[in-house]
């Protein structure tokens, strides 16, 4: 459970990093092309996650944290295999603890069902368009909820501890 927490905040911050880098060559210009081809972009210390904020991180899923969750979720989104929003608040009661077993022992073992890392992909038509022709058509992907609720509850844990790392190299941020 740990491995897959500091992975998944391992590329939660290199992609923050990038971002970081492709902003700041954008607010500050291109950077000068030297000799060796490289740009001159500025350095970024990467900031470190704490003891105490890793434990905060790999601490496990609360029946609370997953109530919270499927009564924020919203009735009318379509879901992938399995059951739908309305269902999950419908039996949250009897569904949560057995939801949150589940979603623990995955993170434990690194065994995740198969409709966890799975989505429905169907195409929706744009209206005016030609029907012929493939623009004309644009891709969703359907997502398990057990899968939604799994990814938001890794979110919520890393937006947690995300404004104790705020640097101020991330105020370029909030410009776009």
């Amino acid at each position: 459970m740990e491995a897959i927490l500091c992975n998944f905040v391992l590329l939660f911050f290199t992609f923050i990093l990038v971002l970081l880098l492709c902003l700041t060559s954008f607010v500050i210009g291109p950077g000068k092309i030297k000799g060796n081809g490289k740009m001159n972009l500025p350095i970024t210390k990467l900031l470190k996650v704490t003891k105490e904020q890793n434990i905060q991180l790999i601490k496990p899923i609360t029946e609370q944290e997953l109530v919270e969750l499927i009564r924020q979720t919203k009735n009318e989104k379509c879901s992938g295999l399995g059951f739908t929003n309305k269902f999950y608040k419908e039996f949250y009661e009897d569904i949560t603890p057995t939801l949150c077993k589940a979603f623990n022992w995955a993170l434990e073992s690194k065994e995740y069902a198969t409709t966890w890392n799975s989505a429905i992909i169907s195409v929706i038509y744009k209206p005016g368009k030609y029907p012929t022709h493939s623009s004309s058509y644009r891709p969703i992907s359907l997502l398990n909820v057990d899968q939604k609720l799994l990814s938001s509850i890794g979110s919520n844990k890393i937006r947690g501890i995300q404004m104790q790392l705020k640097n101020i190299n991330w105020q370029c941020m909030k410009m776009m």
